[in-house]
């Protein structure tokens, strides 16, 4: 296990790497191992993003809807 949580190692294991990291907004998006991540095709958006349900530019379709408040009522 890596030291720091933003350690380029936290992001790969034995037999495989990340290939979506979600950042929070606390980061810091020029963070050396977040440019690290993308330079090495690692795909890395913003948790905003995520919330918003906005599309992966390498998944389309994979935005998922906004979510309400309470669920839809039935219709009968």
């Amino acid at each position: 296990m890596p030291e720091h949580p933003l350690a380029i190692e936290a992001f790969h294991w034995p037999g495989g790497r990340a290939v979506k990291v979600v950042v929070s907004p606390g980061i810091r998006w020029d963070h050396p191992t977040l440019v690290e991540l993308r330079q090495s095709g690692v795909e890395v958006i913003g948790e905003m993003a995520v919330a918003w349900g906005l599309p992966s530019p390498r998944c389309p379709g994979s935005a998922s809807p906004a979510p309400t408040a309470r669920p839809p009522s039935p219709i009968w």
